[in-house]
């Protein structure tokens, strides 16, 4: 199969869930094959929903693809760096990164590895850390299956990437993940993000691991709502340091906004500005179709100066044939006299 249009296999993974879809890509992608799989039994953690994905990854043509894995909240955590002035390189900025990752939530950080949002000088950034772990199985596990891994993102990056374009572009505003046991919120304001919290709490009650709600009868019907608003007041009132949710929750800082409204990015066309943000490893590269775009565009670049170059010499070649015939042609000694007019 050409690079050119190699399918895509699309794969989220959560607790005891994990779900899987398969584009061929090309001028007009279409839908192969999709599955969602529910194990109420599996494995609590990550190392559970692996083993379930290795045994679906086995069973069903996933092959000889891109791979575009979205994993869960739950085995995610976020928070804001604020810029700095005195940080030059990547390095000290992913440096500073962890430092502020570990003291909020403590040591065991340094076997996570975080990815940090790009951002334009002067703003604020979204730092992610992920089990490196998963990761390290991931990559191996996609290897294995003859995948190449394009793309490894927490499950609130990529839904808001996904539903930035209908959110209030001009308004303050909270962006919620919801899933089985923990909650993500990710706070906006009018020009950009400016602010991550990942908050975890008991079982939210009134929706099962397969997505189905009680019945109208059931008392649990309105724990969802009841829960979700108190740990949404929770979050909006919680002092720097404080716990926030119940059960299971974690330290939670909120995010001032460290940067200047002039230095905020521009948004376009009143949306919301997607954020770059991926566990993959290494920059953003050109795809097989941008790169031979660029090399037909820096081609046809060429060519049109060669073309130019060839054009000039050619024109100062028939100036010195001209001038040569000049130079060969007898002078006209003969000067014609002046007209006069005739006197009335």
């Amino acid at each position: 199969m050409s690079p050119l249009w190699r399918d895509e296999v699309g794969i989220y993974l959560a607790q005891r869930r994990v779900c899987l879809v398969r584009i061929r890509r090309g001028i007009r992608p279409t839908l192969l094959q999709d599955e969602n799989h529910i194990e109420p039994l599996a494995a609590p953690g990550w190392e559970g929903v692996l083993a379930l994905l290795e045994q679906r990854l086995s069973q069903g043509p996933w092959s000889d693809a891109r791979a575009r894995i979205v994993v869960a909240d739950q085995w995610v955590r976020y928070s804001v760096v604020p810029w700095s002035d005195a940080l030059s390189s990547a390095a000290e900025r992913l440096a500073h990164a962890r430092e502020l990752m570990s003291g909020i939530f403590g040591d065991g950080m340094t076997d996570w590895t975080l990815s940090l949002s790009e951002a334009p000088p002067g703003a604020s950034c979204l730092v992610s850390a992920m089990p490196s772990a998963l990761l390290e199985s991931l990559r191996e596990m996609t290897a294995r299956h003859g995948q190449k891994l394009a793309s490894v993102q927490p499950q609130l990056i990529a839904a808001y990437n996904t539903w930035r374009h209908v959110l209030p572009a001009g308004d303050a505003a909270w962006f919620v993940t919801v899933e089985e046991g923990s909650l993500a919120a990710l706070r906006m304001c009018a020009r950009a993000s400016t602010g991550c919290m990942r908050c975890a709490s008991a079982p939210i009650g009134g929706v099962s691991s397969s997505g189905c709600r009680p019945s109208a009868g059931s008392p649990a019907r309105v724990r969802p709502t009841a829960r979700l608003r108190r740990l949404a007041r929770s979050v909006e009132n919680a002092a720097p340091g404080e716990l926030c949710g119940s059960g299971v929750a974690r330290r939670c800082e909120p995010a001032p906004d460290h940067s200047a409204p002039a230095r905020a990015p521009a948004e376009k066309g009143g949306m919301r500005q997607a954020i770059q943000l991926d566990f993959a490893g290494g920059r953003r590269r050109l795809s097989w179709t941008g790169s031979l775009l660029l090399a037909l565009g820096v081609a046809a670049s060429v060519a049109v100066l060669l073309e130019y170059r060839v054009i000039g010499e050619h024109r100062a070649g028939l100036e010195l044939k001209l001038a040569a015939l000049i130079r060969a042609m007898p002078r006209r000694i003969r000067a014609t006299p002046p007209a006069t007019r005739a006197s009335p």
